[in-house]
């Protein structure tokens, strides 16, 4: 079992919070998470990402093409920067000095490459927890924009591909004075217990190696029902003051600014020197999806594993339970 490099905290992430703030309310509406095909196909990949067994009750319910079957949570996201900007105004968080400093601290790096910023909104509701994960890995020739979720997870995890693996820097910030909304994260390991941040959360980073190191967010307390949603749902405002989620024209909760936590993740790719960099630069040893696959076979068969060659590595619910079933990695402290 990996241990994670030890995170760095900032206090005081930006001088001035609101032009942050102004930034979310500009570049509203936002997405549900899950959403996005490429997080999460099915109840079956989600289990494969968080760590879940996945048992032949799970499976029964993840169908072909049962994204119905998943448990639609009331998290919302949009990118600012994925590879490049993809809205304006964000260049000076992209090369803020204290998280460039912060990213070559974590990880003893010379070269630090920010690539991506995404808004992450997360509303009021019973539920007790997001459920503790790890962000996506990047490998060379591999990228997390290009492969779905549970894969490289699971890649990650078996230890299998650590050669192509580009170390990624992580910064969480989060704008939330509200009840509940803490983060957690299992810093020296998933079966030791958590570090917790205190409040008051806004303008904090933990800075982090979030593709190893567990980390959940708890969403901001409240006693009403989930709000009803679709993986079309939107969150959206037009003032900044009052948000709603959206289900197509239908509006189906509204909720004032300080129920909301918001939070911003900045990540960067970073390289030990020259010479890592351009060996990513110029695909001079790239991983290709044949070998994840031959890679993961011949493994699997070592450990007694019986399971063929699949017809489709990217989704196929054999293939997925196989490899998420024997590479599984849970918290437990």
């Amino acid at each position: 079992m990996r241990i994670p490099r030890t995170p760095i905290l900032i206090e005081d992430v930006f001088d001035d919070v609101e032009p942050v703030r102004a930034l979310f309310v500009r570049h509203s509406p936002y997405e549900l998470l899950q959403g996005r095909r490429q997080v999460m196909s099915s109840a079956l990949e989600q289990a494969a990402i968080v760590g879940a067994p996945i048992t032949d009750a799970l499976r029964a319910r993840s169908l072909s093409n049962a994204s119905t079957s998943l448990d639609l949570n009331p998290v919302f996201r949009g990118y600012w920067v994925l590879g490049e900007p993809k809205v304006e105004g964000v260049d000076w968080i992209l090369e803020h000095p204290k998280l460039h400093a912060a990213a070559r601290a974590l990880h003893g790096a010379q070269i630090v490459r920010p690539n991506e910023i995404y808004a992450h909104l997360v509303c009021p509701e019973p539920r007790v927890a997001t459920g503790p994960h790890v962000d996506i890995p990047n490998f060379r020739g591999m990228g997390r924009r290009d492969y779905p979720t549970w894969l490289l997870v699971n890649m990650r995890r078996s230890g299998l591909f650590d050669r192509w693996h580009v170390p990624v820097a992580t910064a969480v910030m989060w704008f939330y004075e509200g009840e509940g909304g803490e983060y957690e994260y299992w810093a020296v390991g998933p079966d030791r217990p958590a570090h917790r941040t205190a409040p008051p959360y806004t303008n904090k980073a933990v800075v982090g190696e979030n593709d190893t190191m567990f980390h959940q967010g708890q969403p901001p307390r409240c006693k009403e029902p989930k709000p009803e949603l679709g993986l079309s749902s939107t969150l959206r405002t037009d003032d900044g003051s009052v948000w709603t989620i959206m289900d197509g024209n239908r509006k189906t909760r509204q909720y004032d600014r300080a129920e909301i936590r918001f939070a911003l993740s900045w990540s960067a790719e970073v390289f030990v020197d020259d010479g890592a960099a351009e060996t990513a630069d110029h695909h001079r040893d790239d991983l290709d999806l044949g070998t994840v696959v031959t890679t993961f076979l011949a493994d699997l068969g070592e450990r007694g594993v019986e399971v063929g060659p699949p017809d489709d590595p990217l989704h196929g619910e054999d293939w997925v339970a196989a490899v998420a079933n024997t590479y599984r990695i849970a918290v437990s402290g």
